[in-house]
């Protein structure tokens, strides 16, 4: 169950829910965090995902040229946290049409 249902918007019309709010650090723009994601196109086929190798993608709050939605939808989470992101097409990840 999530802790959340209610979908916020952040910049570039980025949505998001926390299905778990964390306890820890909050993620503040500059700080460099390691999280776990999954990225899957509207039909549910997954895009990539950094559980397979078991390590993860360490990524600049608010700053991340290669995952501009991730960057962005990480602002204010907190460590341990979970949050899903309906990503718009102008911050998909350069070479990824369709998310």
């Amino acid at each position: 169950r999530a802790d959340s249902t209610e979908w916020l918007e952040a910049a570039g019309g980025l949505r998001f829910c926390d299905m778990k709010v964390g306890v820890g650090v909050q993620a503040e723009r500059g700080l460099l965090v390691g999280l776990h994601f999954e990225g899957f196109r509207l039909n549910g086929k997954t895009v990539e995902s950094s559980w397979p190798q078991g390590l993860p993608l360490i990524v600049e709050v608010g700053h991340t040229p290669d995952f501009p939605a991730i960057g962005e939808g990480i602002v204010g989470m907190r460590e341990g946290g979970r949050r899903e992101l309906v990503v718009p097409p102008r911050m998909n990840r350069p070479g990824v049409e369709e998310v």
